[in-house]
């Protein structure tokens, strides 16, 4: 598999001989096996990229699935489905969720079906559910989410190669994967685009 990353640093007014350092940029692409090359026009941001991103905080997510997991340690959650009402602070499992979710910080709505519900030893199969509550901890497999941003201090890892982010804003879109949330977010599985708004970095694969 042939590895290319661009990484473009948008300068105003700032000459590229005036003593930039390529500083971890320089140690991610080496570690891809590829050199950094550097230039002021604007680029496409990563297409098509497998990845595991950590950080500290993230936006708004709306998210979808068609045979998704989902398994939270919620604070205090209400869901009305199939044969019954669930009103829980104990560990749920939704297995095949298909429908829609928003998170808002730690606060999770669903609206969809499902194949089966696992909670407090109880079990539901195959229902509609729409529920909404906060939650301490959330793990969600096989989601699409259109767009994601995560924020602060962030570590991007690709092919073995690890880039660490100090106080950037990072933007993901049409992210397909895993999403784990406790005190921050992580991230694994692949994304259409992936961009830092002040460093936009390029990684495609052919082969």
């Amino acid at each position: 598999m042939d590895w290319k990353i661009v990484a473009t640093v948008l300068i105003m007014g700032i000459v590229l001989a005036a003593g930039f350092s390529l500083g971890p940029f320089a140690e991610f692409a080496n570690a891809l096996g590829e050199k950094v090359s550097f230039s002021l026009p604007d680029i496409q941001p990563a297409r098509n990229v497998s990845f595991e991103l950590a950080a500290d905080s993230y936006g708004n997510v709306t998210f979808s699935g068609t045979n998704a997991r989902l398994i939270l340690q919620p604070q205090a959650f209400t869901a009305d489905v199939k044969g019954g009402r669930i009103e829980t602070n104990g560990s749920i499992a939704v297995q095949g969720f298909r429908g829609a979710g928003t998170l808002s910080g730690k606060t999770l709505e669903l609206q969809g079906t499902y194949k089966k519900i696992e909670v407090a030893g109880a079990m539901f199969a195959e229902g509609s559910i729409s529920g909404s509550g906060s939650f301490g901890t959330l793990v969600m497999d096989n989601v699409t989410i259109a767009e994601l941003s995560v924020a602060g201090n962030a570590v991007l890892s690709a092919r073995g190669a690890e880039l660490r982010l100090a106080d950037k804003l990072v933007v993901l879109q049409d992210v397909l994967g895993t999403v784990e949330i406790a005190d921050g977010i992580m991230i694994t599985g692949a994304a259409a685009s992936l961009s830092v708004p002040d460093i936009r970095l390029e990684l495609s694969a052919t082969g």
